[in-house]
């Protein structure tokens, strides 16, 4: 039985790692280094997630995760599976990268939040609690949204937290890269 007759293709056995640490990696650097340059530049607003400078950031984050996941699956699928690639592989090379930036970010998140800036959380907190005061909240209602932002105010929480929001980002735009750059072997229909 030659290879046409048989119905169905299977993708050779070359891991998808290296190229996944490879733009894990670059991904990551490039997105610490936007961060560094944002809060020494001033455009980001930590205490304000919705200032000008933190949507810039948020877009030019999306950007890079698509980037990187967009590279990987290309170079994976053209110079290593010859033109072909399932949308499972694509999707499982994205997760991949994603879980590559994840983990990085969430390493780098506790480092800044702990040692490098550690007062970045005092003035997330003060700002929200100056919000909280403008709204006209009572003093028990005061202290206790104080009491609640101070156990979740932790850096080990905010790296958490950075890691599942990565993932869960990372999770849809993996779905539609998968989607539109698999290219799976044509099957004769007799």
């Amino acid at each position: 039985m030659s290879t046409l007759d048989s119905p169905i293709q299977t993708q050779p056995q070359v891991s998808y790692r290296p190229v996944g640490v490879r733009f894990g990696l670059i991904a990551s650097m490039i997105l610490i280094a936007l961060g560094l340059v944002a809060q020494v530049a001033g455009l980001s607003d930590p205490s304000n997630p919705y200032s000008p400078g933190a949507i810039v950031m948020n877009i030019l984050t999306y950007g890079v995760m698509i980037a990187a996941i967009v590279m990987a699956v290309k170079q994976h699928r053209d110079s290593e599976l010859g033109g072909l690639i399932s949308f499972k592989r694509a999707f499982g090379l994205g997760m991949f990268v994603i879980l590559i930036i994840g983990a990085i970010t969430m390493v780098w998140t506790f480092v800044y939040m702990s040692y490098i800036n550690p007062d970045m959380v005092d003035q997330i907190m003060e700002a929200a609690q100056e919000k909280q005061q403008a709204q006209g909240l009572s003093d028990e209602q005061l202290e206790a949204a104080s009491g609640m932002m101070g156990m979740i105010m932790k850096p080990w929480f905010m790296a958490i937290s950075a890691f599942v929001g990565t993932l869960l980002i990372g999770l849809i735009i993996s779905l539609i890269v998968a989607a539109i750059m698999k290219k799976e072997a044509k099957t004769a229909v007799m």
